[in-house]
């Protein structure tokens, strides 16, 4: 165990071999939290809400593909316009996102 001093403004230095150990570099996030009397630093990663929302189409089998050649790709989300809303789990219907050229997503089929 290794001793840290608060400083001004509330800083500390987390000690190297800590830093080491978790591969903790310099502008990564912590979640702080306080519990039983103790603090605690998390490391997180944050990612892009787009790529979260498509792994969680990607979770849920929101996917199309494969594609014959590369050009058929293109053409995929055009005949997902015509595709009636899923029924998943849960009882909950939802469409299906497709992504648009602009900067707003579009929710197909949803009711």
């Amino acid at each position: 165990m290794e001793l840290v001093t608060v400083k001004t403004k509330f800083q500390v230095v987390i000690p190297q071999s800590i830093r080491k150990r978790v591969r903790l570099d310099i502008g990564d996030l912590l979640e702080a939290s306080f519990e039983n009397g103790k603090i605690t630093f998390t490391p997180k990663t944050v990612i892009d809400r787009h790529l979260a929302e498509g792994m969680e189409d990607l979770a849920r089998g929101r996917t199309h593909g494969p594609y014959e050649s590369a050009s058929d790709a293109p053409t995929a989300p055009m005949n997902l316009r015509a595709t009636p809303s899923l029924r998943l789990s849960g009882g909950r219907e939802d469409g299906i996102r497709i992504r648009g050229s602009g900067s707003e997503d579009r929710l197909h089929g949803a009711r």
